[in-house]
């Protein structure tokens, strides 16, 4: 276990990922199922959601021509900052509709600075030799508040109510930028030549994140709503979400260490092939909670799949600029992101149910996503 926590700037990125995860689980699933609490559609919430990151590619260009001022560890705490600014926000878009626009800025703002570099960050500061582990971390806390925050946030507004959740989400989020205090990181320079090595690398990772978001949002993203609409209760939805993931959070943990041992593309292909047979499931599962819960036992295909984590933050260790790799990273996520809500949300109008959408564009997602990290494979060679 000690393996795992060696890097002291490392450790702090953790700690930080801990309370972060907190704060970003209960904002990024219930955001959208506050919408349709409120009783807006699921094409409606989709393309609002889609306005997030629609919103992002400007401002990312924003924060690209702030960044002497910024640079990465002012950008993640801004980042954070608005972030919780922004759950403060979204409780009042009940009584104001009007408001929406408003909160999806904050938001936008808030995610854009704060990925952008947090990414360059963690990807710096740790070495190719240790990265499935890291990573591993990373993903193990990932998975673990995936399962607790559902059903937890779910008591709370059964309890009292959203505007408290969302008040919880933004607290966390302003402690979570204590831990970053400690870095001591330097503001990279910006590179306007770049080589043919980092214009290679950044064409990688541009095709990496189109089919990663394709993956996410069809399968993970749009499996809450599948949720949510066919059962209906808060509480039920978060028992549903929290069932069978603590386990596979510990799992998380020896996949990170096989990775560091050579074996992360032999884990992703069996991961990639689960994944598969779990969106086949979803697809025609009927509306019985016992049934749907079932189901995420076989979320070990995407913990499985780490490979493609490490890969993203080690094919930009070496060339000239990190932070413009991790750049066209997030360029290529938010315009993925947003074609893919819009075409969900179009699909969903046109009356095709949401489950069949998940069953038409899920595999897109994973077998490119098996596909893009191969090449990492062969050209290691």
């Amino acid at each position: 276990m000690r393996k795992f926590f060696t890097n002291r700037d490392i450790n702090h990125l953790f700690l930080h990922k801990f309370l972060y995860n907190i704060g970003e689980r209960i904002g990024w699933i219930f955001g959208p199922i506050f919408m349709l609490k409120l009783g807006y559609s699921v094409p409606l919430t989709l393309a609002i959601w889609s306005g997030l990151f629609a919103m992002r590619l400007p401002i990312r260009y924003l924060y690209l021509r702030s960044f002497q001022f910024f640079g990465l560890t002012r950008a993640v705490c801004f980042g954070l900052i608005c972030y919780a600014g922004a759950m403060c926000f979204l409780p009042h878009i009940e009584d104001n509709p009007g408001l929406i626009p408003y909160f999806l800025l904050i938001f936008s703002v808030a995610m854009t600075f704060y990925y952008t570099a947090y990414h360059t960050i963690f990807g710096l500061v740790g070495d190719k030799g240790n990265r499935g582990k890291h990573v591993a971390v990373i993903n193990m806390m990932s998975t673990m508040f995936s399962a607790l925050i559902p059903f937890l946030s779910a008591v709370i507004v059964e309890k009292a109510g959203f505007e408290t959740l969302f008040s919880i989400s933004a607290l966390v989020m302003v402690v979570a930028t204590i831990p970053l205090l400690k870095l001591n990181f330097p503001t990279p320079k910006l590179h306007k030549h770049h080589s043919a090595k980092q214009r290679a690398a950044c064409r990688w990772i541009m095709k990496f994140h189109c089919f990663y978001a394709i993956k996410d949002y069809a399968s993970t993203f749009l499996w809450r709503f599948v949720v949510f609409t066919m059962v209906g209760s808060l509480m039920m939805f978060g028992t549903i979400m929290t069932a069978g993931l603590i386990l596979f959070a510990i799992l998380q943990l020896f996949v990170g260490h096989y990775i560091d041992k050579g074996k992360g593309y032999l884990m992703l292909k069996i991961g990639t092939a689960i994944s598969l047979v779990q969106v086949l499931l979803r697809s025609v599962i009927p509306a019985v909670p016992a049934a749907m819960a079932a189901t995420e036992g076989l979320s070990i295909g995407g913990q499985l799949m780490t490979q493609a984590d490490a890969n993203f933050y080690n094919q930009g260790k070496d060339v000239e600029s990190y932070f413009n790799y991790i750049y066209w990273a997030e360029v290529s996520w938010d315009a993925s992101v947003m074609t893919i809500l819009l075409t969900m949300a179009g699909m969903a109008y046109m009356g095709i149910s949401l489950q069949m959408i998940m069953l038409i564009l899920s595999p897109i997602g994973l077998i490119g996503l098996y596909w893009i990290n191969l090449q990492v494979k062969k050209g290691a060679a």
